[in-house]
């Protein structure tokens, strides 16, 4: 196990055991299943918070926007979100504990940002529309804040490396209030790796 530890990392090998338990039965650990579960985290949890880093150090001098969050679809990410932090909730609970539900919810939100993310890409590219881009920016920032209180009960590792990249406080409770970004014009330290996993 200590092996699997020192090559995966805890939080792929916690996000396995949440994800793939049977519930009242023993997971078994397959190197093909860790593998999976760190290409998720690669191919679309750290590649969004990767574009989400960069965008923010190449617009806006590394530092949060002057911007209040919005931008195209803001208004119905915003209401998905606020159902998956009802399911989190619940599957987080000790009634209706579903540890495979709560890493689904989670997955389903961060592709939801990602793909919010490449939609307003393409307003800072647009000469018309100086400055458009920076809510949508605020926006993911937001929700990258978010997430290191959502996902903690998962990936504490990671959600407290991304609190720290925000300059947030660690370990805020899984509720709507999480949705805030930080402070404009905060100078943002996001980590030289990967967020999530290693």
């Amino acid at each position: 196990m200590l092996d699997l530890l020192t090559e995966y990392g805890s939080d792929t090998l916690r996000r396995h055991v949440l994800q793939a338990r049977p519930l009242g039965r023993r997971t078994v650990f397959r190197r093909e299943r860790l593998a999976a579960v760190r290409r998720e985290l690669d191919e679309n949890w750290n590649s969004w918070l990767a574009r989400l880093f960069s965008s923010v150090r190449e617009e806006c001098g590394g530092r949060a926007p002057q911007a209040l969050p919005g931008g195209t679809g803001w208004e119905i990410l915003e209401r998905r979100l606020r159902r998956g932090v009802d399911d989190l909730r619940e599957a987080y609970g000790p009634d209706a504990f579903d540890p495979r539900r709560a890493v689904a919810v989670l997955d389903e939100m961060v592709r939801s940002v990602a793909d919010f993310g490449h939609v307003n890409a393409h307003e800072r590219c647009r000469p018309s529309t100086s400055c458009r881009h920076l809510p949508a920016l605020a926006a993911q920032l937001a929700v990258a804040s978010a997430l290191s209180a959502w996902a903690r009960p998962v990936m504490p590792e990671g959600a407290d490396r991304l609190a720290a990249a925000l300059h947030v406080e660690a370990g805020r409770p899984v509720d709507w209030h999480a949705l805030t970004g930080p402070l404009p014009g905060s100078r943002l330290a996001p980590p030289s790796g990967p967020v999530f996993g290693f």
